[in-house]
C-alpha cells in the first residue's frame, strides 16, 4: 500500500513538473500580472477553433486543404491586449522573458517612432520552432499587445508561404 501511495505521489509530482515546463509564455505571464484590471483582455484561439476557422475559409477545395493543413500545425494562439499601465505590463513581460532567457531567443526588434515590436522564439530539442512571442508596444496608441503562437510554427509558416504563392500574394 505504501508503495502505491509513493508511486502515485511521484506520478503527480512528475506531471506537475511537466505541466509547469510545458506551459506557454502567455499562461505564465497571466499568472504573474493583475488580470482583474479592465485594462487587460485575453483572447485564446484553441486548436478546435483554429480547425473551424481553417475549414470555414472561403476558398476552393485545394486551397482549403492547404489552409487546413497549415493551421493544423498550430496548437494555440493567444492575444493579450493592455490599454492602461502599459509600461508596467510591458516590463512584466520583459522580466519574465529575461528569467526564461534559456528558453526564449530574442530574434528581432523593430522600432517605429515610439512604437516597438520585439519577437522571441522557443525551439524544442530537435531545434524546431515551437513558440513565437510578439510584444508590440504602442505608447502613441496607449496599447500593449502580446501575441503568443504555439505549435509546429515552421511547418505552418511553410504551408502558408506555399499558399500565398498559389494565390499570387508573394
Amino acid at each position: 500500500m505504501k508503495r502505491l501511495i509513493v508511486l502515485m505521489l511521484a506520478v503527480i509530482a512528475m506531471q506537475t513538473m511537466w505541466a509547469q515546463q510545458a506551459s506557454d509564455f502567455a499562461s505564465k505571464y497571466l499568472t504573474e500580472v493583475d488580470t482583474t484590471s479592465q485594462a487587460i483582455s485575453v483572447v485564446t484561439i484553441s486548436p478546435a477553433m483554429i480547425d473551424d476557422i481553417a475549414k470555414e475559409a472561403q476558398v476552393d477545395s485545394k486551397m482549403k486543404a492547404q489552409v487546413v493543413d497549415a493551421m493544423s500545425h498550430l496548437k494555440s494562439i493567444r492575444m493579450i491586449s493592455v490599454t492602461d499601465s502599459i509600461d508596467t505590463y510591458h516590463e512584466a513581460a520583459q522580466s519574465l522573458l529575461k528569467r526564461w532567457e534559456q528558453r526564449f531567443t530574442h530574434v528581432a526588434n523593430n522600432k517605429m517612432g515610439d512604437d516597438s515590436a520585439d519577437i522571441y522564439m522557443r525551439r524544442n530539442s530537435n531545434d524546431e520552432v515551437v513558440e513565437v512571442i510578439v510584444l508590440y508596444l504602442q505608447p502613441s496608441a496607449g496599447r500593449l499587445q502580446i501575441i503568443n503562437v504555439t505549435g509546429q510554427i515552421e511547418e505552418a509558416f511553410q504551408e502558408l508561404m506555399s499558399l500565398s504563392k498559389l494565390m499570387n500574394w508573394g
